[in-house]
């Protein structure tokens, strides 16, 4: 008997772990739907059962099942657990507590083949439904071009747009990700969010009244998945007999859902974090459900989260985050269906070998919320200001003139400083005073040959390409000998020729990550 115990130590460690990380687990958002349990299930009271093994069951059961929602066990895993259990319970003689695991493991596997997608969500597969997935996606540096791709600038300019960008690693990382999972006990949307280390508290979305009446209040935690989960079909509002009805899509086993985000990203980057993670959470609830989509209906999805969110971006931070290739051009294409289209823009090893020490990135230590220039370039720009007019014209004629710098072999640093100077057209607060005399010094002392803000500025990060023959320790010892840069430090950016979004199901969450929620 002490033997079989000690085997099974390891669960009901884990298992105490996460009782005691589950007080006060969660902040409540709204009022429930009037559904408190699982549909047809009735509350367990393992007093009122004289059968021990039944108790057992129900017991170890309902710690299978929290292991397996909480993702602290892949559902493969437990099966080959149970059944590994099951020979050593025989091999002991204890055929009853053999019993007892064996019907647990089967109504797993039933579990598994009878899980259901999102009703009457199109474009479903039932053989890609998962219990878990997971998205792990790039970042963006926009190279020139950007504003051109913001509604209503991007359908109402002369000529076609043109944004041309870079997937980039951080440090070596891809460091935006995201990771969905199905919940059997709980009803609901749990969401965690951790951004450069520091996690927010976990909300739980009981209605879906509460999910409408959180998505456009982007400085609100729980804005962004709010209105992610009602562009993504999970959250519906529905006509009904003339009234109009909000619900959870999620029916069936599984109606609960579990959301966590990790960007080691700080807020206000500049580097498109917004849009690439809705890209990232988009992609990876599809297939949670087994919904099949196309690159462009992600690129699109995440365009219109971006205006039900009211931060209102456009369409390139999600090409540079997610759609293949290293750098890559994106356009509008001409006519009535305003498609974003994009195209990758190959370069050559010795480019490539220059990129990897030539390009670096200072954080600059203030942040901003793009929402506020947003707001202030839209207004310039409806007036028919003829300097807005004038300039927008000029970053697509600079991003189709970067295209044509790097084909030729050439990293386009004078269309960067160029761009950084447009930007600064746009809104006066694109520079704040002490990166401009940063950036003023990089270039007089030698160190740099551009520097031009990330994204819309005001904040964020710096983009740097060094003079040939200089290095990336030389910029940072630039920054620590000098005082007025204290706060700042160089963050390492790589080129991502790969795919720049992963996209996995099945993934296990260890007890030590579980432990930082």
């Amino acid at each position: 008997m002490n033997g079989q115990q000690q085997q099974q130590q390891p669960l009901e460690t884990v298992l105490a772990q996460m009782a005691l990380r589950l007080r006060g687990f969660v902040i409540k958002v709204g009022v429930p739907d009037g559904v408190d349990n699982e549909e047809g299930e009735e509350e367990e009271d393992d007093d009122n059962v004289n059968d021990g093994a039944e108790v057992e069951e129900r017991t170890l059961w309902r710690r299978v099942r929290t292991l397996v929602e909480f993702g602290l066990a892949a559902d493969v895993r437990l099966v080959q657990w149970l059944s590994e259990m099951i020979q050593r319970l025989l091999d002991g003689g204890g055929p009853s507590r053999a019993k007892v695991i064996k019907t647990i493991a089967d109504r797993l596997q039933w579990r598994i083949h009878r899980i259901q997608s999102l009703d009457k969500c199109s474009s479903t597969d039932a053989s890609s439904i998962a219990f878990h997935s997971e998205a792990e996606v790039t970042a963006r540096m926009d190279i020139a071009g950007g504003w051109t791709d913001t509604p209503p600038i991007t359908y109402q300019c002369a000529s076609p747009p043109a944004v041309l960008n870079l997937s980039i690693k951080v440090n070596g990382k891809r460091p935006i990700r995201c990771r969905c999972a199905r919940l059997e006990a709980f009803g609901g949307v749990f969401y965690t969010q951790t951004s450069n280390g520091s996690t927010e508290s976990t909300l739980h979305f009981v209605s879906a009244d509460s999910v409408f009446a959180c998505c456009d209040q982007p400085s609100k935690l729980g804005s962004l998945i709010s209105s992610i989960l009602i562009v993504a079909g999970i959250v519906r509002e529905e006509l009904v007999g003339g009234e109009r009805i909000r619900r959870f899509a999620m029916t069936g086993p599984g109606r609960g859902l579990y959301v966590s985000t990790n960007s080691d990203l700080p807020h206000g980057s500049g580097l498109g974090t917004s849009s690439i993670l809705s890209g990232a959470m988009l992609a990876a609830l599809w297939r949670l459900f087994g919904k099949s989509f196309r690159q462009s209906e992600l690129i699109h999805a995440v365009l219109r989260v971006e205006q039900l969110h009211t931060t209102g971006g456009g369409w390139q931070d999600q090409i540079g985050g997610c759609a293949p290739g290293g750098f890559k051009l994106g356009t509008v294409c001409p006519g009535g269906k305003r498609e974003c289209q994009w195209r990758t823009v190959p370069i050559g090893k010795s480019l490539q070998n220059e990129m990897s020490k030539r390009l670096a990135l200072i954080y600059t230590g203030q942040t901003r919320l793009a929402k506020h220039l947003l707001e202030e370039v839209l207004l310039s720009w409806l007036g028919r200001d003829q300097r807005i007019l004038r300039a927008v014209q000029r970053l697509s004629d600079g991003a189709r003139g970067a295209e044509k710098a790097l084909l030729e072999g050439k990293f386009p640093s004078e269309i960067c400083r160029e761009y950084n100077a447009l930007k600064k057209e746009f809104t006066a607060g694109t520079m704040p005073s002490k990166v401009a005399e940063l950036s003023r010094e990089l270039t007089a002392d030698g160190v740099a040959e551009a520097a031009w803000m990330a994204g819309a500025g005001g904040g964020g990060f710096l983009y740097v390409w060094l003079r040939e023959h200089r290095t990336l320790e030389e910029l940072e010892r630039f920054l620590a000998g000098d005082k007025r840069w204290h706060g700042m430090g160089v963050w390492r950016a790589e080129m991502e020729e790969a795919e720049p979004m992963t996209l996995r199901r099945g993934w296990t969450l260890s007890v030590n990550e579980f432990n930082r929620l």
